[in-house]
């Protein structure tokens, strides 16, 4: 009842910053953050709290069960793998809150160099050569 969330002090409509402070707790730990921590972040798009979501892995991509950044999300297909995301359809509603974080159409070349750090860090840090299919997406952000 709200009366009793008034009572106790809970907020019924918590502040942005709260929101967006969950959503990083949730990506720290590696969990999926519920739904409407996004319906809630859409409809405040405007907010300058969603500044500090730029560059950070905030988006739960379900198919995957990883967070990605805003630049490895796109409205077109893309072919770089797992490095990249193509925004399903049935989160077109998220608009503001994708435009508001920055997502964009299509790679920049900012964006292909993110791309090549991440390939090379996991590389490096398995101590292996960048091969296979991360080879073929590595000469595609060189050529990007």
């Amino acid at each position: 009842s709200r009366d009793l969330l008034d009572e106790l002090g809970i907020k019924a409509n918590p502040e942005t910053k709260l929101v967006v402070d969950h959503l990083l707790h949730c990506v720290e730990r590696g969990i999926e953050p519920g739904v409407t921590a996004y319906i809630v972040l859409n409809e405040r798009a405007n907010d300058p709290q969603l500044a500090r979501l730029k560059g950070e892995r905030c988006v739960w991509i379900e198919s995957h069960k990883v967070f990605a950044r805003p630049n490895q999300l796109y409205w077109s297909p893309q072919q770089l793998g797992r490095h990249a995301f193509t925004i399903p359809g049935r989160l077109e509603t998220y608009k503001p809150f994708f435009d508001a974080i920055d997502v964009k159409n299509a790679p920049a070349g900012a964006d292909y160099v993110d791309i090549l750090i991440d390939i090379v860090g996991e590389s490096f840090e398995r101590c292996q050569r960048i091969d296979g299919p991360d080879r073929a997406i590595y000469d595609a952000c060189l050529k990007g």
